[in-house]
């Protein structure tokens, strides 16, 4: 009998790069310039697995594994949606903000029955088995802010953090 056990937990966070476009053209903007904010991550998955075997006898075996994995992921963003409105003096982006949950857990198994024997003097082997897979999904968006009104950040002296990100906030995961 054998059982395995792996989890990892993996906080990173990165910046979404923009270019925006202003009157139909694209705007030279220094490479070290970000409209959007830190967006931290965080990511989450156990895996167990249980295997056993029996052996019958010299020719006759069978094996099984039970196994479950989840994946769980965490992540805020806050970026810029768009110009809001492209003809003003200023151009600014509008800002939008998002809390999102994903899961996903699989269960599976798997059994095989092996056997040898001997027919007319050939020596043959059977295997009889199956295998059961069953994957959920669940995934949910919230707008800790709603749909507007949405912090803006100027396209020609963008202004850090505008409307703060949401935290990994009142989110409650499906169980």
């Amino acid at each position: 009998m054998k059982l395995e056990v792996e989890y990892q937990n993996i906080v990173q966070g990165n910046y979404q790069q923009l270019s925006p476009i202003y009157n139909s053209q694209f705007v030279t903007i220094p490479r070290s310039t970000n409209y959007n904010e830190y967006e931290p991550e965080q990511n989450n998955t156990l895996f167990t697995a249980l295997t056993w075997s029996h052996q019958f006898d010299s020719n006759w075996s069978i094996k099984q594994q039970f196994a479950f994995y989840r994946v769980t992921n965490s992540f805020p963003e806050l970026g810029a949606a768009y110009i809001a409105n492209p003809s003003a003096p200023v151009p600014v982006w509008d800002q939008f903000g998002t809390q999102e949950f994903n899961t996903q857990t699989t269960y599976a198994t798997n059994v095989d029955l092996t056997g040898h024997f001997n027919t007319f003097g050939a020596q043959n082997t059977v295997l009889l088995g199956g295998d059961f897979y069953k994957l959920n999904q669940y995934g949910i968006a919230q707008f800790p802010n709603g749909f507007g009104p949405w912090s803006q950040i100027s396209v020609w002296d963008p202004v850090h953090p505008g409307q703060p990100i949401p935290g990994n906030g009142p989110l409650i995961p499906r169980p």
